[in-house]
């Protein structure tokens, strides 16, 4: 298991993000792990529509299992088409596909879907969604795919992605908290407070935590939802010192002529618009 001086690295970067995050209706967070021995998905449970409606599903799905090729998605975006899209990537792949052969496969299944499927619904505004994959073939090992309705499969190259209204507050925390070439059995816990986090913080994600990891030869699943809850709740109160002290340290600074003075006072400013 990773130790404490491993995860506490002293830096939170915010990373790019791949796709217009704000297009999606449905606000949710996907994030997805390169492990060294497998790659780990994992997704919040809240489904929610334009007019506040929410339910729970279940995210992160495998794929129907096949010779010597093990599969998993997480999606975000337009609800009513992220189980059409799940279907439609399961029916493209066969047995003993290349990693290469299935992503082209996948590809493929995403533009005829986009071309046949979505732009047929009528909607007034053009739905959207993206999605992680988790591949995995007996000769190829490991891949994982970021992908989106309106653009092709990319290969994730670094030890981690993120989907999803959530992804900008994902990318800090893993960052910070995930080291790269850590275990699935990391990456599942990591992804549990980081998933945890997020649904306290972003509107729109919340419910349970789905994870699931493809791991050669087979999918494996955390069965303790207790333990994994526990570990939420630990994680949450790791950061509630961390508010305390950053809340003294605004009001400690900002006491500062150096930094004060370098700014115009409410009343004065307030005074010039007012001219």
């Amino acid at each position: 298991m990773t130790s404490k001086d491993d995860i506490l690295r002293q830096r939170c970067r915010l990373r790019k993000v791949d796709f217009n995050h704000e297009c999606e209706e449905d606000l949710t967070i996907g994030i997805g792990f390169r492990c060294s021995d497998g790659i780990v998905l994992a997704g919040d449970r809240l489904r929610t529509k334009k007019n506040d409606i929410g339910r729970f599903v279940t995210k992160v799905r495998d794929f129907k299992f096949r010779k010597n090729l093990l599969g998993a998605m997480v999606g975000a975006g337009t609800s009513r088409y992220l189980d059409p899209a799940h279907d439609w990537f399961d029916r493209a792949l066969k047995n003993g596909m290349s990693l290469n052969a299935a992503q082209e496969a996948i590809d493929k299944a995403c533009k005829k879907m986009r071309n046949d499927y979505m732009r047929r619904s009528g909607d007034e505004e053009e739905p959207h969604f993206s999605f992680l994959l988790a591949l995995w073939n007996r000769k190829e090992g490991f891949r994982l795919l970021l992908g989106a309705s309106d653009a092709p499969l990319s290969v994730v190259e670094d030890h981690y992605a993120t989907i999803g209204k959530g992804a900008s507050l994902a990318n800090c925390l893993v960052g910070t908290f995930c080291p790269p070439n850590g275990t699935c059995q990391d990456g599942a816990l990591i992804s549990a407070m980081v998933v945890r986090l997020v649904k306290r913080f972003v509107t729109g994600c919340g419910g349970g935590t789905n994870i699931i990891a493809v791991m050669e030869g087979g999918l494996a699943k955390p069965i303790n939802k207790a333990a994994r809850k526990r570990s939420e709740e630990h994680f949450l109160k790791f950061f509630e010192p961390v508010r305390v002290d950053l809340r003294k340290f605004i009001r400690r600074e900002c006491q500062s002529p150096l930094l004060v003075r370098r700014f115009p006072r409410e009343e004065k400013t307030r005074r010039s618009l007012q001219r």
